[in-house]
């Protein structure tokens, strides 16, 4: 049987199932990409935290700032970066 077009059922359905096949690549490519680019946010997120922290202990180190105080200084760094999740609140415009 010919459609209008003159193509077979047989072309027709590989023509349907290339389309289909088309699809599903394209919706697994843009899931795949999705969930990459959250894996490396969350990486980097995370680098920029331990980073930021070896950074706090160097200063600390460096000037000789006593035990007692690195170590509250460090509670309120880990706190505000928990709170804030590392967004830089005066950058965003956010006050407290």
């Amino acid at each position: 049987m010919r459609s209008e077009l003159g193509a077979t059922s047989a072309q027709l359905v590989i023509l349907s199932h290339s389309q289909v096949s088309l699809l599903a690549a394209l919706l697994y490519a843009s899931i795949f990409g999705n969930v990459t680019t959250i894996f490396q946010q969350m990486y980097s997120t995370t680098g920029r935290y331990h980073d930021m922290l070896n950074s706090v202990r160097e200063f600390m180190k460096i000037h000789d700032v006593p035990k007692s105080l690195s170590e509250r200084v460090l509670d309120y760094v880990v706190s505000t970066w928990a709170i804030t999740k590392g967004i830089d609140t005066q950058k965003v415009g956010v006050r407290r």
